[in-house]
């Protein structure tokens, strides 16, 4: 689906029509929906009926050559009065696949002349709500609950109780919030509170991701993350309120937070609030250099999930948010499940580890040695797709680095990436890569070593092991080491170094 606000022409990619612009095709599939009503006409912007084609400058005509479309008469071409713009074209899934080529042509214009062409602004979003998915549930579930687009469910979790937000058809957000039941029986609503989770875990914004422990306003734990499939959500900002809508022009639009309002107002008396402070899953909102707030389309495909375990008794509540002005929903809400596990199940902890939003995503897996590690601490993080330590409980880090100095350590670093290089220019490539001499390397033996830039500028260290004449193994930090290149154009001709003879 795609929203233009010029002139619009379709290009069909499908069996003969490959290389054609044909506008019955165009008014064969698409829905063109103007917000006032004006006809959808098919005679360029500009020609008059009888009048000849017009005469195309070098420059048009050379790009509609780069696009194959340079010989399609301008009668072909659909055309949208601009009085009737913006309006949508929404291209159904079983029609063939298209091109969209837009146009900003103008008029002729002498020296002095004002009739200037402006630009287009073109927003193409896709919608699939058909296409839901729901992940195998995890163990036998204890209650299972719908979250309908644009409303609010309320429910309870006992302590030790497991709690799976799943995004059903991608692309959709849900806000969370979460009272302690036992304090609420007694007259106190105690919550989920932001300052004290950013204060404890010492991140102002965890880009991207969730944080680990929720805490509330007495700085004790809620709520813990144990899996999640995304990796991109924005942690406790506020959820959508009237006044977001009503300050881009949409008065009257339904919110979560007026949704909370009704919900846990109706069912346990919890007191209304202007906006509600939540967690945010599946929102990808982020935080540009300048300190900006920034938002794009969720990462979350259908059947994602979050997966979260109750420190104490809980009422929460989960919403599949309204808002359909923006990318936050990818502009088409849909549904939240929420599925509760008995407290008696255990489940690895694992956090999705992705690049692009179009990756498959890849759970924190542990290493060989995790059932030595983990019976000596509990601290860990996630390392390129690894849990490792980050510390040993009872030591310290000044006892870790004086066992380093003076007696001996032992790491794990089944984390670090390891590439095979062989092949006849296999040395050659290593020579340039790296700082160290690899010329002087012997067959077995392994140096320390970095890999830098032209400037001199680190891009990862590692270690190097010569196992034949021309077959290397480079064991480093970070994957991107195998991918990045080492320098612009070739590798420089043989028996020229940086490193000299």
């Amino acid at each position: 689906m795609a929203q233009a606000g010029g002139a619009e022409v379709a290009e069909a990619e499908a069996g003969e029509l490959a290389n054609a612009v044909d506008g019955l095709t165009l008014a064969r599939y698409a829905s063109i929906t103007c917000l006032e009503e004006h006809a959808f006409a098919s005679q360029p912007q500009g020609a008059e009926e009888g009048k000849a084609e017009q005469v195309r400058s070098p420059f048009t005509q050379q790009r509609l050559a780069a696009l194959g479309v340079a010989q399609v008469p301008l009668s072909q071409w659909q055309r949208l009065s601009v009085a009737g713009l913006p309006a949508e074209i929404r291209w159904p899934l079983e029609a063939p696949a298209a091109r969209l080529i837009l146009l900003a042509p103008g008029d002729d214009m002498s020296i002095d002349g004002e009739h200037l062409a402006t630009e287009l602004e073109v927003a193409h979003f896709q919608s699939v709500p058909d296409q839901e998915q729901l992940p195998v549930p995890l163990a036998s579930i204890k209650q299972e609950r719908r979250v309908a687009a644009g409303t609010v469910e309320v429910y309870e979790v006992k302590q030790g109780e497991w709690i799976q937000i799943i995004d059903v058809a991608g692309r959709q957000c849900s806000d969370f919030v979460a009272f302690d039941a036992n304090a609420w029986a007694q007259g106190e609503e105690l919550g989920l509170d932001a300052g004290a989770t950013r204060s404890l875990s010492g991140h102002c914004m965890p880009n991207p991701g969730l944080y680990s422990v929720f805490f509330d306003q007495h700085l004790h734990p809620m709520l813990e993350v144990v899996q999640d499939t995304v990796g991109r959500h924005d942690s406790f900002m506020l959820a959508c309120s009237p006044q977001y809508y009503e300050h881009h022009g949409y008065f009257g639009h339904d919110s979560c937070t007026i949704n909370f309002n009704n919900a846990l107002s109706a069912s346990h008396g919890i007191q209304q609030r202007a906006s509600w402070p939540a967690i945010n899953f599946f929102f990808n909102a982020y935080v540009e250099p300048c300190g900006t707030l920034a938002v794009d389309e969720p990462w979350s495909r259908p059947g994602d999930y979050v997966l979260l375990r109750a420190d104490r008794d809980l009422i929460c509540a989960s919403s599949a948010c309204p808002d359909d002005i923006d990318a936050a929903n990818g502009w088409v809400p849909t549904d939240i499940q929420v599925r509760i596990y008995a407290a008696e199940h255990d489940f690895p902890r694992g956090i999705a580890y992705r690049n692009r939003p179009e990756e498959l995503p890849r759970m924190t897996l542990p290493t060989a040695f995790h059932p030595c590690t983990s019976a000596l601490t509990k601290q860990f993080i996630d390392y390129h797709g690894y849990w490792l330590a980050t510390h040993y409980e009872g030591w310290g880090a000044r006892a870790e680095y004086l066992a380093c100095r003076e007696r001996v350590a032992m790491m794990d670093l089944s984390a670090l990436r390891k590439f095979e290089v062989a092949g006849p220019d296999a040395e050659r490539l290593l020579q340039y890569a790296l700082t160290r001499n690899v010329r002087r390397l012997s067959i077995g033996e392994v140096v320390y070593s970095a890999m830098c830039q032209e400037t001199g500028g680190m891009l990862d260290d590692g270690t190097l092991f010569r196992m034949g004449e021309q077959t290397f193994r480079w064991i480093c930090g970070d994957p991107a080491s195998g991918q990045r290149p080492v320098a612009q154009g070739a590798c420089p001709a043989p028996g020229l170094s940086r490193h000299g003879a």
